[in-house]
């Protein structure tokens, strides 16, 4: 795959630090798996998608359930609460999507440090939107 410069220089501590440990990484990427995919790690559970927009209420809460009972062990979280809060405007009458309270349990488990956040960047961010992106470690 061809990258640009900034998208390699982003993209590749993620990568160093996940592969580190050896053997087969788990790695869920939210909302894309884009890092899964640069990385060359096959995403968590088969979860591939997980925007505002296209996710189910189901989808969401099962992803849920599953990372307050055995999550994997990295995490690569795309923070994007302006867009969060125009996709909750546009399809769901301004009320909250459900990835809410999935950025909610995110940011619980990182203050109560039961997950640690190892790298964080602000690769894409602009003065219109904020973007945030964090690489977890949940064990």
């Amino acid at each position: 795959m061809v990258i640009d410069s900034p998208t390699l220089n982003f993209i590749q501590p993620i990568c160093t630090a996940v592969k580190s440990g050896g053997g087969e990484s788990e790695l869920l990427s939210l909302p894309y798996s884009y890092p899964n995919y640069f990385c060359g790690i096959a995403p968590w559970h088969g979860y591939v998608q997980t925007f505002f927009d296209t996710s189910s209420s189901a989808t969401i809460y099962g992803l849920m359930d599953e990372l307050e009972t055995s999550p994997p062990k990295w995490i690569v979280y795309q923070r994007q609460l302006d867009t969060l809060r125009i996709h909750e405007l546009a399809y769901n009458h301004g009320q909250p999507l459900e990835q809410r309270v999935l950025d909610e349990l995110i940011e619980r488990k990182l203050a109560e440090v039961s997950w640690r956040a190892m790298y964080t960047s602000d690769f894409g961010n602009s003065r219109w939107w904020d973007n945030q992106w964090i690489l977890i470690r949940t064990r």
